[in-house]
């Protein structure tokens, strides 16, 4: 693993545009944005840009977050990298509870491969009108004591929960999750309109996956979806352009403001192990069927998206948004989302040195993690100064 001390006269996507700069990293952590003596440069055509987050992730290289082994984790956060991912959270879906206490338990941080921020904690207290590829017999009510209990099988590492806010106790526990700074997300929802608008008013602020597992597409009865094109919630989008049609991504884009869309992968352990015949998610077989993760019975489960393909994907459909606006949807956007802005999603000094060198096209060709690179592709540097 190469150590990297700084970057000089290089290419760098900041949040507000592309300019040539350089930067210093100590410790893990950019330092200064000044000429720097010895940094290294990178070839022609190559940019510099904070690391992805994918903060909705099930699994890869078949391993899921599921297993509830550490190993299985460690293997998901080192496969990342080579899709330019520095940082992600772990996501958990409906089970039995000894099998979600188990994902819970294990829980691990790593420092050979994508960060692990926390804790996506997708289910139990969704709707069972609206569960997708979760099983609706281990579904459960909000509930206040359930919610403390997986937080200490995690060391309170949950950072972000998916919940349907129609169901009876929800109310309680946006109020109770908040204090702990977890990020309430609407999703897996059969809420109205007016449900979710009021859980947002009660300081939900995100929606999971739009348009997938959620109410509305109906003007006499508007719900979920609704909510989430006028708020100012944060909203997922899983672009792999099967989970939601090239039309629906730019009505997204059209309603959205930039700064509160949010690439996700919503991958399975099926991505980088498509041609595999035992394959699961959240112990339920699944198999590959035109590019998308399938249970037994069709249901959509997940995918096989790669974060830097997602970008390329929305590239085509985001008319007006530069380079820096499209890596924004899956760098500072997660990283705002999940309240952790202040140390990731950006190349600023005092933030952690992790970044991902792309070509316009996001091809990655290195990420770097803490100012150590942990993946690389190819010929991406130009020499030392």
């Amino acid at each position: 693993m190469m150590k990297i001390a700084g970057f000089c006269k290089v290419p760098m996507i900041f949040e507000d545009g592309v300019r040539t700069a350089s930067l210093t990293i100590e410790d893990g952590k950019i330092i200064s944005l000044d000429d720097v003596q010895n940094g290294v440069s990178l070839k022609e055509g190559l940019f510099l840009c904070p690391g992805f987050i994918d903060e909705h992730i099930h699994g890869c290289v078949g391993k899921d977050v599921m297993d509830g082994d550490a190993s299985s984790l460690h293997e998901i956060s080192k496969a990342l990298l080579q899709e330019g991912v520095t940082a992600f959270l772990p996501t958990t879906m409906t089970a039995a509870l000894p099998r979600l206490e188990k994902a819970l338990s294990s829980i691990e941080f790593f420092e050979d491969g994508a960060r692990v921020l926390g804790v996506h904690l997708e289910g139990p207290f969704i709707s069972p009108k609206k569960k997708g590829a979760q099983k609706e017999e281990d579904i459960m009510k909000p509930d206040i004591k359930a919610y403390h209990h997986l937080q200490s099988l995690c060391g309170n590492k949950i950072r972000l929960m998916t919940f349907a806010p129609e169901s009876a106790g929800a109310n309680e526990l946006i109020v109770e999750a908040k204090k702990d700074h977890v990020t309430m997300s609407v999703g897996h929802s059969d809420a109205t309109y007016d449900q979710a608008m009021h859980a947002f008013d009660m300081g939900a602020s995100c929606v999971t996956h739009l348009f997938n597992a959620q109410s509305g597409q109906n003007h006499h009865c508007p719900g979920v979806l609704e909510a989430a094109l006028v708020s100012d919630a944060y909203t997922e989008i899983i672009c792999d352009l099967h989970h939601v049609s090239a039309a629906s991504i730019k009505v997204a884009l059209k309603c959205k403001k930039k700064d509160r869309i949010v690439l996700i992968s919503d991958s399975t352990e099926a991505k980088y192990a498509e041609d595999r015949t035992d394959l699961n998610l959240g112990g339920q077989p699944i198999h590959v069927d035109g590019g998308v993760a399938k249970l037994a019975d069709g249901t959509t489960a997940g995918s096989i998206l790669r974060i830097n393909q997602a970008l390329a994907n929305i590239a085509s459909l985001a008319e007006d948004y530069s380079i820096s606006d499209l890596v924004n949807l899956a760098s500072i956007n997660p990283a705002r989302n999940l309240g952790m802005d202040a140390d990731y999603g950006s190349i600023k000094v005092g933030k952690h040195a992790d970044f991902t060198v792309i070509d316009k096209d996001f091809n990655v060709y290195a990420t770097i993690v803490g100012g150590v690179v942990l993946y690389q592709k190819g010929d991406w540097l130009h020499g030392r100064n």
